[in-house]
């Protein structure tokens, strides 16, 4: 169910509030001394897709030192103005050849200052595990859309990343 879902995702960004809560010296100027912590919730996790760290500035670096603004992004707009963690919109990752959808875990300082953010990945297909546990009566299913409209997950998989209005 929906709640489930929520409880899930609850769980995972907890996870990174814990382990940055534990780590006051993050350098968020310098990812690669974050990134021997974060590898440990990587590793240990088969359900999220690659951890990175954005500065306050939205320069995104991952474990592989490849680097992206996101600084004009929606979700880290909103996580850095609301200082809670944001799921973003849904993407197509070449690199990957697979949809992800983001979530950053925004990071203060003492003084609630934006710091910067964690960030990792989920799938469709993870959404969709859950989402097939989803019935409706004796024939409905459950599917995932995203804010906008977004087919995340659908028993038809040629709609994933299409609009529903489509």
């Amino acid at each position: 169910n929906t709640f489930r879902m929520d409880e899930w995702l609850s769980n995972k960004t907890s996870s990174v509030k814990d382990l940055v809560s534990q780590h006051p010296e993050f350098d968020f100027t310098n990812p690669a001394s974050i990134f021997p912590v974060i590898e440990v919730l990587e590793e240990s996790d088969s359900e999220t897709e690659g951890y990175s760290v954005i500065s306050k500035d939205g320069q995104l670096t991952n474990m592989m030192n490849m680097t992206a603004s996101v600084a004009d992004a929606s979700y880290f707009l909103k996580a850095k103005e609301t200082h809670a963690p944001v799921l973003g919109e849904m993407s197509y990752l070449e690199q990957l050849d697979k949809y992800i959808i983001p979530i950053v875990v925004p990071v203060m300082d003492k003084d609630k200052q934006f710091m910067g953010g964690i960030v990792f990945s989920i799938t469709p297909e993870v959404l969709a595990q859950m989402s097939n546990e989803i019935t409706m009566a004796d024939t409905g299913f459950g599917y995932v859309i995203s804010n906008d409209g977004m087919y995340y997950t659908y028993p038809d998989v040629s709609r994933m990343g299409k609009k529903i209005t489509d």
